[in-house]
């Protein structure tokens, strides 16, 4: 399930967390990619309702201030969440074709309320586009897309200021 993702995330003390996901359209005619974070507003209000106990583990603390601590490390996150998206369309649209690239978004999929560290959910393209849905069955085509979030996913690294570590 999306919630056991994060809180997988959470558990393990990740660097970073990319949900990958292909979209469907009801008319079967959009084809594109693109990158969501969570909305600002959504820190304030949804994850303090929905997320409490799924942080990462922090042995010694009472749980009412791990809960607040899971939260300031959301918001610290967010900021890193948009560069981190905006360098996965960059690298898909050198793959996919800018022309596709659909951008970066805000919302409020569950998947993304809980992690602790840069979050994003990667929509890689429309499963039922005619053409779209065929190329992302192709091994080569999904071979691109890994390398292209690779790519994303090593300049964020070297990007980083020092004083942002990754755990």
């Amino acid at each position: 399930p999306l919630r056991d993702r994060a809180k997988f995330a959470n558990a393990v003390d990740a660097d970073l967390f990319i949900s990958l996901h292909c979209n469907a359209s009801p008319d079967h005619s959009q084809r594109g990619f693109e990158t969501y974070v969570l909305a600002p507003e959504k820190l304030e209000v949804d994850t303090w309702a929905m997320r409490r106990g799924d942080g990462r583990p922090r042995p010694g603390v009472e749980p009412g201030l791990a809960d607040i601590l899971d939260d300031v490390e959301r918001g610290i996150a967010a900021e890193s969440s948009v560069r981190l998206a905006e360098r996965v369309q960059k690298h898909l649209a050198a793959v996919r074709g800018d022309r596709f690239n659909r951008g970066v978004r805000e919302g409020a999929q569950d998947v993304l309320m809980g992690p602790t560290m840069p979050s994003v959910l990667v929509e890689i393209g429309f499963l039922d586009h005619p053409v779209e849905g065929t190329e992302l069955l192709r091994r080569e085509t999904r071979a691109q897309i890994v390398k292209a979030l690779a790519r994303a996913i090593l300049e964020q690294r070297d990007q980083t200021p020092a004083t942002v570590e990754y755990r």
